[in-house]
């Protein structure tokens, strides 16, 4: 537990140097139990949107979710992966590519080659894929630029 604690303020260190509206984030809450969502194992932490409320993301590490909170009302903005002014936000939820889609679809985002969405519980759920690779709706993963045709530009 208290690894997870030392884990935690340094994120929040390294947020605070990179960004100044990463200080503007309430702690984290976050379960003892592994969650399905979050990749297990896993030493890289990933950030996904709360679909249901827009000051709110996620953060993942080693299988672990932690609920974080935007302040200030500012909302969080996936492509930064931070949290922003909300005219730097696109928060509409009611686009949802998912809302059709069975758990566990993977969909290429149309906007941008390099990030693709998963359905969860009929939500969208926003991942980038790795710098200089593209997402490969084909093989349902990310993949060179080479070996896909995109339309959209990447982001």
């Amino acid at each position: 537990m208290a690894y997870i604690a030392v884990i935690l303020a340094s994120v929040a260190l390294l947020a605070q140097l990179a960004s100044p509206s990463a200080v503007n984030v309430r702690p984290a809450v976050f379960s003892d139990n592994v969650d399905p969502f979050c990749p297990y194992p896993s030493p890289v932490t990933t950030y996904y949107p709360n679909t249901e409320d827009c000051h709110q993301f996620f953060e993942c590490y080693e299988g672990r979710k932690y609920t974080l909170v935007c302040n200030d009302n500012l909302l969080w903005n996936q492509e930064k992966l931070e949290c922003d002014y909300p005219q730097n936000v696109n928060c509409n939820r009611s686009d949802n590519v998912c809302e059709n889609e069975r758990d566990g679809t993977y969909l290429a985002n149309p906007d941008d080659c390099s990030s693709f969405f998963e359905c969860v519980d009929h939500k969208a759920i926003g991942a980038k894929c790795s710098p200089g690779t593209v997402w490969n709706q084909a093989v349902l993963n990310c993949d060179f630029p080479s070996n896909v045709n995109c339309a959209s530009n990447s982001k």
